[in-house]
C-alpha cells in the first residue's frame, strides 16, 4: 500500500482493525495537494475463501439528508471537517477520527512503526 503526494508530505498508515487501514499525513494536506493511492491487493488471499478487492472510503456524521446534501455540495475532497456543539467525543475508528490523536500516537498503529 502506497500513498504519494505532490507536494510530498510525511504521513503514516494506521491499522484500525485487522482488515482496515487508514493513511493520514502528519498535518492537514497543503492546499492544492495531489494524492495518489496504490493498493495492490486484488486477488490476494485473505482467508476463508475471501480475496482482496480495492481499500473504500466511508464515514458517517449523523446529518439530516438536507444538511448532508449541503455539506457534500459545498466541501471539497480533503477539506477538514470539525464537529462542534456536542460534548460527546468520537470513538476511535468511528468515522472521521483519524485526526483525534497526535501524529506520534497515530504512527504506533502502523506495521511500519519502529
Amino acid at each position: 500500500m502506497t500513498v504519494t503526494s505532490t507536494p510530498q508530505q510525511a504521513g503514516s498508515w494506521n491499522w484500525i482493525s485487522s482488515n482496515e487501514a487508514h493513511w493520514r499525513p502528519a498535518t492537514y494536506w497543503q492546499p492544492g495537494t495531489r494524492v495518489a493511492v496504490g493498493v495492490d491487493v486484488n486477488s490476494v488471499a485473505a482467508g476463508n475463501g475471501t480475496y482482496g478487492q480495492l481499500s473504500v472510503s466511508h464515514g458517517c456524521i449523523g446529518m439530516s439528508d438536507a444538511d448532508a446534501a449541503w455539506l457534500f455540495g459545498t466541501v471539497k475532497v480533503g477539506d477538514p471537517v470539525v464537529v462542534g456543539g456536542t460534548t460527546r467525543g468520537l470513538e476511535a475508528g468511528n468515522g472521521w477520527t483519524d485526526w483525534n490523536v497526535t501524529f506520534d500516537q497515530w504512527k504506533t498503529g502502523s506495521a511500519l512503526a519502529g
